[in-house]
């Protein structure tokens, strides 16, 4: 894999984003973390994921760049697949543990909600998504994907206001589920994935299937046009290409 690395320790797996420079999202993760999802699923010996990621970022996002450059086909395909990862994320049978273990705005920020528990180091950096400070029209899946966690109040805050949020601000409103130190991380999120491992199997599949079942068919149902053509629309508006476009000449240091 080019953009994270597979790691096995006892009966679970470990998904380290690892995609320079700050695990940004674009095609290339997306459909390398599908093609492992799916692998993960039909797996005999992994009763559980941990998604993590490498350095000092979890996930930065979407890469803003890359995409700036996709032309009319392959943002659409994008997006079609991106949605189809929620899905895949969030009907996973298996435990599903997100350890964020730095900066995870926007994009890393929906890879944490698509997991089934959350823990996140103290520090500097923070979590939230600030879709639309950047100039992303957000699609309303994404929307009830967050709703699910946060619910209705919070999602609004969040996304009207770009919220971007410490661990411990994410822990008040419920979009994080535990704090720890930074070399706790991985060991905070292998004690929380063996509680649940450690129970029926069954039992716990079934009351995920039940609890995720709303989001699951949404997801699972989408209206392309409907959920990502306003989306779209904006992206080559001429406006949101000059908003994003100041932010891709930020990026690659080649503004002025």
């Amino acid at each position: 894999m080019n953009t994270f690395t597979l790691d096995f320790a006892d009966k679970h797996a470990i998904i380290s984003l690892n995609r320079p420079k700050a695990n940004a999202v674009n095609m290339e993760m997306i459909e390398e973390l599908r093609e492992t999802f799916a692998k993960l699923h039909d797996s005999e010996t992994v009763e559980g994921v941990i998604l993590t990621g490498t350095g000092p970022i979890f996930c930065a996002g979407l890469d803003v760049v890359e995409l700036f450059g996709y032309d009319v086909d392959t943002i659409a395909r994008f997006w079609l697949e991106y949605g189809r990862l929620w899905r895949d994320m969030v009907a996973f049978p298996k435990p599903l543990i997100c350890a964020v273990n730095g900066a995870s705005p926007a994009g890393g920020c929906v890879f944490a909600l698509c997991c089934d528990y959350r823990v996140m180091t103290r520090g500097k950096h923070s979590i939230g998504l600030n879709e639309i400070p950047v100039g992303v029209v957000v699609p309303p899946p994404l929307v009830e994907v967050a709703r699910a966690t946060v619910g209705n109040v919070n999602v609004g805050k969040m996304f009207y206001n770009g919220l971007l949020m410490k661990a411990d601000e994410a822990l008040e409103i419920g979009l994080i589920d535990e704090v720890c130190e930074q070399d706790e991380i991985l060991k905070k999120a292998e004690a929380q994935l063996l509680t649940w491992t450690n129970m029926p199997r069954e039992p716990w599949q079934t009351m995920k299937k039940t609890i995720r079942g709303p989001i699951i068919e949404m997801l699972s149902t989408i209206d392309f046009d409907e959920s990502f053509g306003p989306t779209l629309k904006a992206w080559w508006s001429d406006d949101n290409r000059k908003q994003v476009g100041k932010l891709v000449a930020k990026l690659t240091g080649s503004a002025g």
